[in-house]
């Protein structure tokens, strides 16, 4: 059962992304009008984000799921569909998007890392709070309001996951220089 509700809110991102894809296609002139909505929709993707993994590691009978598996999967997606919506909406040019996401999928390509991935991920991550400063500043503010929320309720999985991130990087720039990676450098996924 705590599995089956893991699952939904990780499949509730992919409904999210569906509805910021909808907003940028559809909403015509009006798109930069609709930036706060967006920015609360991808704050309610991530909170999902944040507390379907917790309830995956409840599940004491170890199942794996398909969408379970596509968690990473599925953020990017969220991620990608609020890129095209910034984009549509004019703010941030569609060149720099193609590019960074031609770029992005050919290094993911080459090296299937995770923490490349994420580290990939980061600077369109970073965009929204950006965005939302210049933008709409009060939502800038309760994206760093939202920030400080999400490290107060995973302090005790946050200095794991910055371990992990920076052992990760750390193969990755072995990979990038030639080098072969060691046991400390991190996992090679």
């Amino acid at each position: 059962m705590v599995k089956r509700v893991a699952d939904i809110l990780t499949a509730t991102r992919l409904v999210l992304a569906v509805a910021i894809i909808f907003v940028a296609v559809f909403a015509g002139q009006k798109r930069t009008g609709l930036m706060d909505a967006v920015l609360l929709l991808v704050l309610v993707g991530w909170t999902s984000d944040m507390f379907d993994g917790r309830l995956a590691r409840k599940d004491t009978t170890g199942t794996k799921t398909f969408i379970g598996e596509a968690d990473l999967a599925v953020d990017l997606i969220l991620d990608v569909a609020a890129l095209f919506f910034f984009a549509a909406a004019g703010f941030v040019p569609w060149i720099w998007v193609a590019g960074y996401l031609a770029l992005a999928a050919v290094l993911i390509l080459i090296w299937t890392n995770v923490t490349l991935t994420s580290i990939l991920e980061l600077p369109v991550l970073a965009l929204h709070p950006v965005l939302a400063f210049i933008f709409t500043r009060y939502m800038g503010w309760f994206f760093l309001g939202w920030m400080g929320m999400a490290m107060i309720v995973n302090w005790h999985r946050m200095w794991d996951w910055i371990h992990l991130y920076f052992a990760g990087m750390k193969s990755v720039l072995r990979r990038l220089a030639g080098r072969p990676v060691t046991e400390e450098g991190g996992p090679d996924a």
